[in-house]
């Protein structure tokens, strides 16, 4: 198998489509997309990585310590050698409907997204830097609630390591009350943009992604003591950004990367007829392949933290089907 730099790749979807004319955008978004099928798809060990955190007493919400999992495989209550289970937030509900309970947790959610890390402790106004000074050009967004209504304000330019601050006074929350929903540059960054409010660091944007992705968990019974969660979760592959970069697996997954970035750029171009062609004849065969040398040791169905639905288990699930 070739090892295949982003470099490599945008050149080779450019023939395999017959489409010289389409942007590197365009390619690196099939591609970084393709990455992300994949691993929801075939849950590759090397994107199995374990985390840890405390709870808090009176405190059922958390973030895990990556900046996104794409699903978690296990959760343990390392105090008490418990064993927690995934439920959604409708079972915990039917159990404890003002979510109130407190004790040994032993049931954990995954719920929703969230783009900021904090909330403002106080009201008041929110502040951007970078830690590059050639950041000079970049807005930043920022969506939350004034006096309780939906608000935005668009803080900027950036003036690199020089802090710039906004002049909209944003309400105070918590980590049960969002206040500020989003914190979102218009553009990449040569450096990581920091978002704050007073001494609150809300959000860490990195220079290639546009805002702080955050996957809350809720525990139930809510904690009454400090105990240490453990499990594995699958990470998200790296993004792919510059053209010496090159996908986040091993080699002999690169091919299967580009042909699920082909099939994509078939799809945006409504060639259904050669995305299923080459879903059926190629992606498919080469993930059978991987999956023997994994053991078939994946689940079909494992838990998806983005979401129940089980057409997030196929990538491709909707590449016309060819009949008869």
């Amino acid at each position: 198998m070739p090892f295949l730099r982003l470099t490599d790749l945008r050149s080779e979807m450019a023939v395999r489509l017959r489409q010289p004319g389409t942007s590197s955008a365009q390619r690196d978004l099939w591609l970084n997309m393709a990455q992300d099928d994949i691993a929801t798809y075939l849950d590759p060990a090397h994107l199995v990585v374990p985390y840890t955190f405390t709870t808090v007493a009176s405190t059922r919400k958390y973030f895990l310590d990556q900046i996104e999992f794409l699903k978690i495989f296990s959760m343990r209550d390392a105090t008490n050698v418990i064993d927690l289970e995934e439920k959604t937030m409708q079972e915990v509900e039917a159990f404890d409907p003002d979510y109130s309970d407190q004790g040994t947790s032993r049931y954990y959610v995954p719920q929703g997204y969230e783009y900021v890390r904090a909330q403002p402790s106080a009201a008041g106004t929110v502040s951007i830097v970078s830690s590059s000074a050639s950041d000079t050009t970049q807005r930043v967004r920022i969506n939350g609630l004034v006096s309780s209504a939906p608000t935005s304000e668009n803080i900027g330019v950036l003036n690199g390591t020089t802090t710039v601050t906004g002049t909209t006074s944003w309400d105070a929350g918590t980590v049960n009350t969002l206040t500020i929903f989003s914190a979102v540059k218009d553009a990449t960054t040569v450096g990581r943009i920091t978002v704050t409010r007073g001494s609150d660091t809300l959000a860490i944007i990195p220079p290639s992604l546009f805002a702080e992705e955050r996957q809350p968990i809720f525990l139930w019974p809510e904690p009454s003591a400090a105990n240490t969660m453990r499990g594995h979760a699958l990470r998200r592959p790296r993004k792919m950004v510059n053209a010496e970069d090159f996908p986040d697996y091993p080699v002999a997954y690169h091919e299967l990367v580009l042909i699920g970035a082909v099939i994509k750029g078939h799809l945006s171009m409504f060639n259904f007829k050669a995305a299923d062609e080459l879903y059926q004849k190629h992606f498919l065969p080469f993930v059978s392949r991987l999956t023997k040398q994994q053991s078939d040791t994946r689940g079909k169905y494992s838990p998806v933290i983005r979401g129940s639905d089980p057409r997030l288990s196929n990538p491709l699930w909707n590449v016309p089907t060819t009949l008869g």
